[in-house]
């Protein structure tokens, strides 16, 4: 799991405008919503100081990144409304576009490809 002070080597953006319990608490939903402590789908957490980022790291910075810019504490960091009209952040579609490369999709038992 991210450190706070990994997110804010990853996401410099939000250094300064939010505490660290708050950033903490993010990081923690976050990572409750991609499976909590089980690395079955994103693999294991780098969790070395220093380390690249492994995709779990990757994703839970950018759902935690979501998830403090459509807080109601996160109206300081809020970005420009995307044009095509989703609500989506950036922050949302760089991790769907991580599950995605995550997920493989449907799979039939039996099945040869």
């Amino acid at each position: 799991m991210l450190t706070p002070a990994a997110f804010l080597q990853l996401f410099p953006e939000f250094a300064g405008q939010t505490n660290a319990l708050l950033v903490a608490a993010k990081l923690q939903l976050a990572a409750a919503r991609m499976g909590g402590p089980d690395y079955t789908v994103w693999g294991q957490p780098s969790l070395t100081p220093g380390a690249t980022p492994s995709i779990a790291d990757q994703a839970q910075g950018y759902l935690a990144a979501h998830l403090l810019m459509a807080s109601p504490f996160g109206t300081s960091t809020l970005l420009a409304q995307p044009k095509d009209g989703s609500g989506k952040s950036e922050y949302l579609r760089a991790f769907e576009e991580l599950e995605l490369s995550v997920a493989g999709g449907f799979a039939v038992a039996g099945s040869v490809v």
